[in-house]
């Protein structure tokens, strides 16, 4: 189970390189084929070491990649992880 949360895990940070705007649980679980629950899993570990933001609106969890050191690079601050560019 630790390989396969791993897994998802990777396929969360590939999907923002492509992907730059804030996710649902739902839409990972769809682009990734994964079920929620191990989407969630998942997202605890990315969370805590900084990879990814989720912040709550409503009833959905918006998550968001953190962006890349690069001069192309996202970023994202305030409220529902909102775009902008560095």
């Amino acid at each position: 189970m630790i390989t396969q949360l791993g897994i998802i895990a990777g396929g969360i940070l590939n999907l923002f390189e492509d992907i730059h705007e804030p996710l649902t649980v739902k839409d990972l679980a769809f682009y990734l084929d994964q079920p929620e629950d191990m989407i969630l899993l998942s997202l605890g570990s990315l969370i805590r070491e900084g990879l990814v933001k989720a912040e709550k609106s409503g009833d959905e969890l918006l998550v968001c990649g953190n962006g890349h050191k690069n001069e192309t690079s996202l970023s994202y601050k305030g409220t529902y992880c909102d775009l902008y560019q560095d």
